[in-house]
């Protein structure tokens, strides 16, 4: 315990358990497996707190430019802080930053002491990717490859006898339920893990003899059909990457394997021409359309709101975290209906440019430049050279860097622990390996200096506690709360009106208890009130109304404590607006709907919320050119039986009107044939012209008129 080795192996314990456990990128932020991991990463930190109080032995950095990256990256996010109009958010985000970094120097530093420190990570590594690879197969093969193959064969027996027409095979991978996400929860984080293990297994196949090299090989082939079973483009791009990069420095080095490095570079051109969604991707890229529609578009939305979020504060961003509750503020407005609510960015430069500005990214060129400087110049030593089981071990590594270093541009996945664990040993072992070839010597002993360092990371661990210990706490009031939530809503479809009040008044205590623990977060309050509001309307459809008022009265007051914590949040204002709707508050929720339009302007159901308020203020010009702005946006809302009914029928026609000049008004500007076949057949429906005058206006429904009636 006091060496700290007990507390690094409960630690390794825990990255092991969230490498395979299923579903572990959604569990590690739910309560109690937030906890768990936490606590692996803590025992990790205290271990390195330990090690930093041992003045007598050496004290290794990772290099000149990898300890200036670190320096500047605690330097950015401790400024981005300061200055970030969420510092609380921040500053739980700039700790965990903080914590992988001394987990980072802990490995460094074992591998100097301890030579066999490395090797020893380096098989738990290998270990885990062969089975996490298993468990995939295993899982995937049962929960998604067996049904769709059944399914397969049942229609297969509903064919005609005449019909001998073999059917397409029904896996699609443009449908994401068929793509392989399993043990780690999405398919491109199980794609970015296997770019970083399937390397290192490679390595591993070539050093090791006998029965664990045919494991190795074996993992990797298995790992080749993992990858491709998770459909993932960012992993298809690495996977390029890696086997392009490989072939050049086979080249170089005129290795006599290259042959397998021309077969293996043919094999991963094979597995991406072979992949639907993969050839789908290549053909947008060339069709000249590839940043205007489908998932790329979505990635331009969200690299178009990284980019302004950046530009508010260019030197520290807007602080770690500050993704999720800002980037409504800085969509922008041509996004439509893409990213309206994203968790991260999807590209890792970008991410580190919005929430740590130019100090982030000067901390990421200085960590790449240090890592290809390292790989150039081992490469060129020969004393790297003279140990053959070094140099493959490199190629291992660095390739497995290389490949994740492209996908990351397409993806965020560092805030994935089994990703993040993998990341920080590999840049520790060729720190280490760098150190031993290019600067072979001992690390740091100054007492003074280490006894600095030593008080100031045990003072930051004691800080971190404090911190953390009351948000922890409000995440178990929160999660008992709502198992109460749940009891309630039985009790309440059961009509057990006995058990009902009991049930909510223990989850309102739970959520106000999350709240005191925590009162900067916003998403206690939100959930509150929003679970209030919704509890308050089945009260009131069930006839309980006097039971409803007070509930929705307090759902209101909580939501709009939420807005208060933060201002930039649609579902905090659309929230507002129909629970003030359900109160008779029209004008608190005009405000409220137009505030939500600010954010998201194409948002649906959020016109035809302003439109209800503005008409029950009898502002009847504004609300139906509202009501009309939501017959733009969706289309099939003017079929809607709604608007047959009262009160709504009284303003169908005039409605209509409206609608067709704003699409008249918005064809001047913009002559696209979307909004032209809109209009006719609004017309139509509305009762204004044939169906024959309608098609006629619409070339496409020409064509396709002229084939259902067989002509050319």
């Amino acid at each position: 315990m006091v060496t700290g080795r007990l507390l690094v192996w409960l630690g390794l314990v825990v990255y092991g358990v969230f490498t395979l456990l299923p579903d572990s990128s959604v569990l590690q932020v739910s309560f109690p497996w937030v906890l768990i991991w936490q606590a692996g990463l803590l025992c990790l930190a205290i271990a390195a707190v330990l090690n930093t109080w041992r003045v007598g032995q050496p004290f290794y950095g990772l290099g000149g430019l990898a300890d200036c990256s670190v320096v500047l990256a605690m330097v950015a996010s401790a400024l981005g802080t300061v200055f970030a109009p969420f510092p609380h958010t921040s500053l739980g985000y700039a700790i965990h930053l903080w914590s992988w970094l001394m987990v980072l120097y802990l490995a460094r530093n074992a591998m100097g002491r301890d030579p066999q420190a490395m090797n020893r990570l380096h098989a738990l590594l290998a270990w885990l990717t062969v089975a996490s690879i298993g468990l995939s197969l295993i899982l995937y093969g049962g929960a998604i490859l067996i049904p769709t193959l059944a399914a397969q064969n049942q229609v297969n027996s509903f064919l005609a006898e005449g019909d001998r027409t073999p059917l397409r095979w029904l896996f699609d991978f443009n449908e994401i339920q068929n793509r392989n996400g399993v043990p780690l929860g999405h398919q491109n984080y199980v794609a970015g893990y296997l770019l970083l293990g399937l390397p290192l297994l490679a390595a591993r196949a070539v050093l090791d003899r006998g029965r664990q090299r045919w494991i190795w090989m074996a993992a990797i082939a298995l790992g080749g059909v993992v990858l491709y079973t998770t459909s993932s483009r960012g992993g298809g791009l690495g996977l390029a990457a890696l086997a392009l990069g490989g072939l050049i420095v086979g080249l170089v080095r005129r290795w006599r394997g290259r042959i397998w490095l021309l077969a293996g570079g043919a094999i991963a051109a094979a597995v991406i021409f072979s992949n639907a969604r993969l050839v789908n991707l290549l053909a947008t890229l060339t069709s000249g359309t590839a940043w205007t529609q489908g998932e790329l578009f979505f990635r331009a939305v969200t690299a178009a709101g990284g980019w302004e979020m950046g530009r508010q504060q260019p030197w520290t961003g807007l602080g770690l975290g500050s993704v999720v509750q800002l980037f409504q503020e800085y969509r922008p407005i041509w996004a439509g209906r893409q990213a309206e609510h994203v968790f991260q960015l999807h590209s890792t430069p970008v991410q580190i440019w919005a929430e740590l500005g130019i100090l982030g990214c000067l901390a990421l060129v200085l960590a790449l430049l240090w890592l290809g400087i390292t790989l150039v110049r081992l490469h060129g030593s020969s004393a790297w050279r003279s140990h053959p089981e070094h140099p493959t071990l490199t190629y291992g590594l660095g390739g497995g860097l290389f490949a994740y270093a492209v996908m990351a541009v397409t993806d965020t996945q560092l805030d994935v622990l089994a990703i993040s664990g993998f990341l920080l040993i590999a840049l520790a072992s060729l720190a280490h390996l760098g150190q031993l070839y290019l600067k072979p010597k001992a690390g740091f002993r100054f007492p003074t200096w280490r006894r600095g360092l030593a008080v100031g990371l045990t003072a930051f661990m004691g800080g971190a506690l404090v911190y953390a210990t009351p948000v922890l706490a409000a995440w178990q009031q929160a999660s008992l709360g709502f198992i109460h939530l749940e009891q309630a809503r039985t009790a309440l479809r059961n009509q057990d009106l006995a058990a009902f009040p009991e049930q909510l008044q223990r989850f309102r205590d739970r959520l106000t208890q999350a709240q005191q623990s925590n009162p900067y977060d916003p998403y206690y309050p939100f959930q509150l009130g929003w679970n209030l509001g919704d509890l308050a309307l089945a009260l009131t459809l069930a006839g309980q109304n006097q039971v409803a008022l007070p509930l929705r009265a307090a759902a209101i007051a909580q939501v709009e404590r939420g807005i208060a914590l933060n201002p930039h949040l649609e579902f905090g204002y659309t929230t507002a607006g129909w629970l003030q709707l359900q109160a008779n508050q029209p004008a608190a929720a005009e405000a409220h709907f137009r505030r939500a339009l600010d954010l998201i302007p194409t948002k649906r159901s959020l016109h035809f919320g302003l439109a209800d308020a503005l008409l029950r203020q009898q502002k009847i010009p504004d609300g139906l050119r509202a009501l009309a702005y939501e017959i733009v946006n969706e289309p099939i809302f003017a079929t809607s039986p709604l608007l047959s009914a009262f009160p709504w029928q009284l303003y169908r026609d005039r409605l209509f009107t409206v609608a067709d000049e704003l699409y008249t008004d918005l064809l001047r500007d913009y002559p696209t044939p979307e909004l032209q076949a809109a209009q006719a057949f609004l017309r139509w429906w509305a009762g204004r012209q044939s169906l024959d005058q309608t098609l006629a206006t619409i070339p496409a429904a020409q064509t396709f008129v002229a084939a259902l009636r067989g002509q050319p």
